[in-house]
């Protein structure tokens, strides 16, 4: 990883929506661990909306990294989610539904900003891999939607988001309408 790169996901901004499209499976699960041990690191909220399979090379890695998973999921810090039905919750259809999806993910992003033991404001930063699920099952229109979403979001609630697309299947570029979704690009 390029310091670049690594100063990208470890000092992220607010209002800052990073993308990261690769063929190397290895290189987004160390990508994503970075920016959430990172964001524990400094006190921040960090939420993890992956695959089960990402969840447990993240969680291996945090611990690797000295933290723990379960103490920082304890006290409100650290929150994991599953990808495939937090997406259900909210498409009808095959489309993201804006309304449902502000619902469902508003209340997530407002618990991880305050800290329970102070009761004062965090950063907030969130990795979500629900947007490549969709460019996997080859919707993207659905995609781009979901990405305009999360750009709301992003700029309403001043957190930092990081996606992922695996590009495996799918050829080593992602579409340019989900690239220019995103403020920040790492290659």
């Amino acid at each position: 990883m390029t310091p670049k790169t690594t100063s990208l996901l470890t000092d992220t901004q607010p209002h800052c929506h990073i993308v990261y499209p690769s063929s190397d499976e290895q290189k987004i699960d160390e990508a994503v661990a970075v920016f959430a041990s990172a964001g524990i690191r400094k006190g921040e909220g960090v939420i993890l909306v992956s695959t089960s399979e990402r969840r447990a090379f993240i969680e291996s890695r945090l611990q690797c990294d000295g933290h723990d998973v379960k103490a920082a999921e304890y006290r409100g810090q650290l929150t994991f989610l599953e990808a495939a039905p937090l997406l259900a919750a909210f498409t009808e259809a095959g489309t993201p539904n804006a309304a449902l999806f502000k619902t469902a993910v508003s209340g997530i992003i407002e618990k991880a900003g305050i800290n329970p033991s102070t009761g004062k404001p965090r950063k907030v930063r969130i990795f979500g891999e629900m947007v490549s699920l969709l460019y996997m099952a080859d919707n993207v229109a659905a995609a781009e939607r979901l990405e305009e979403f999360w750009n709301e979001l992003v700029e309403a609630h001043s957190i930092s988001l990081f996606c992922a697309y695996s590009l495996k299947a799918y050829g080593d570029v992602l579409p340019q309408p989900l690239l220019d979704a995103h403020s920040e690009h790492i290659n």
